[in-house]
């Protein structure tokens, strides 16, 4: 006869709440995990946001455009991408941060990811830059000739760079303004409007650049807390270093609210949270325990 079945408590933690648990970052009751969670889940929102805006942007495009043209369009829909591949990358090295060693296996996914979203953000960089020049191939134009051009698939850029359809209701506006017209597209934009895109595409490009050297430093950062845990020192001179590059960051999204851009100041906000949270979590000591509960594999 058999004897009595024993119920072994461990199994719960096989669950998937337990499994989402963990991923998150240990306990499901820490706060923190569930603050990381819901700026992550904001992340991904606002990838596609962002897709949706460059996708109207595309439709306005000549199909006879160059093709970095057409590339052109999804800039942020890029940089977004290379900022998802990264962020993924830096939260399996603080799942994997108690293994003694690194699997072959981990290790390909994480060159993979890392390369992946550097790439994207390099190409992002590169196409901020082209948007900037776009401005350049504003003319003057009269603007008594504005509202004869509506109607008739011309567009214009509003106070948030956004394109607008030019039609009989709207030209009026621009009629009583100086204007500027774009000579590769059926483009209009105040002269005011044109002010503040030139800057704006300054700002986006510092921002590119002054992101892509804090994502080195994040990595860095992460690598040298493994490699060099005992050298405290350099790991509080690199800490410094990354609050300059995040002053920089936040001085740009009050740029943005300054001209009540809130969606891309709080995507900026939204974005050092996300990073910041990386680092919260590996901020911690190590904990022998949680060495134990994930051995490396081969």
């Amino acid at each position: 006869m058999s004897g009595p079945i024993e119920v072994s408590t461990g199994e719960a933690d096989r669950s998937l709440f337990a499994f989402l648990a963990r991923r998150l970052g240990a306990q499901a009751s820490s706060w923190r995990n569930w603050v990381r969670f819901v700026i992550y889940l904001a992340l991904v929102l606002n990838t596609f946001y962002y897709f949706y805006l460059d996708g109207v942007t595309y439709a306005v495009l000549a199909a006879e455009a160059p093709l970095i043209q057409h590339v052109q369009t999804f800039a942020t829909t890029i940089d977004y991408g290379g900022w998802l591949f990264l962020m993924i990358a830096f939260q399996l090295q603080t799942y994997w941060e108690y293994q003694s060693r690194i699997s072959r296996k981990q290790l390909f996914w994480l060159v993979g990811l890392i390369s992946a979203g550097a790439g994207c953000l390099f190409l992002a960089l590169y196409l901020f830059v082209l948007d900037y020049e776009y401005y350049d191939h504003f003319a003057g134009f009269p603007s008594d000739q504005v509202c004869g051009l509506a109607d008739a698939e011309t567009y214009f850029l509003d106070d948030w760079q956004l394109y607008n359809e030019l039609t009989s209701g709207n030209c009026g506006a621009l009629s009583n303004t100086e204007v500027y017209r774009h000579g590769l597209e059926p483009t209009l934009i105040s002269a005011q409007n044109l002010e503040e895109g030139i800057e704006l595409a300054i700002i986006e490009v510092i921002n590119a650049g002054v992101w892509i050297v804090l994502v080195a430093l994040v990595q860095f950062g992460l690598l040298a807390e493994r490699m060099w845990p005992q050298r405290t020192q350099l790991l509080r001179v690199l800490g410094r270093v990354k609050m300059l590059f995040y002053l920089v960051l936040v001085v740009d999204a009050l740029y943005w609210l300054t001209y009540g851009l809130w969606v891309d100041a709080w995507d900026a906000f939204l974005w050092l949270f996300a990073v910041m949270a990386v680092q919260m979590k590996t901020s911690g000591p190590s904990s022998p325990e949680a060495a134990q509960s994930t051995p490396a594999h081969e």
